[in-house]
């Protein structure tokens, strides 16, 4: 996925999702994306890790507070699409899973 465009990505993952070959880990709420709450650590998740319900995959920090955000599928992290301390929107996709 990281050779093509833009616009065939987009396409890609629209068509894998209507597929149901994919699922996406979406924003919950705006704020501030972190891959883990202590900086000094390694990210909680990187790509081709295994995930499963509940597991953590990150943080968003929103008004002052760090919220945890867990996986609500199991399969494998394809790609994750924000970086460490972007600001994220609602809805926003965050990861990319393969199941």
């Amino acid at each position: 996925l990281h050779l093509l465009s833009r616009r065939q990505r987009q396409m890609c993952i629209e068509t894998a999702l209507t597929a149901g070959y994919i699922y996406t880990i979406d924003a919950p709420l705006p704020g501030t994306f972190y891959r883990n709450d202590d900086l000094s650590q390694p990210p909680l998740v990187t790509e081709g890790d295994v995930v499963f319900p509940g597991r953590l995959v990150c943080f968003i920090e929103a008004m002052k507070m760090l919220i945890g955000i867990e996986s609500s599928v199991s399969g494998t992290i394809v790609s994750i699409e924000c970086s460490n301390f972007q600001y994220v929107e609602t809805g926003q996709i965050m990861f990319i899973i393969w199941q």
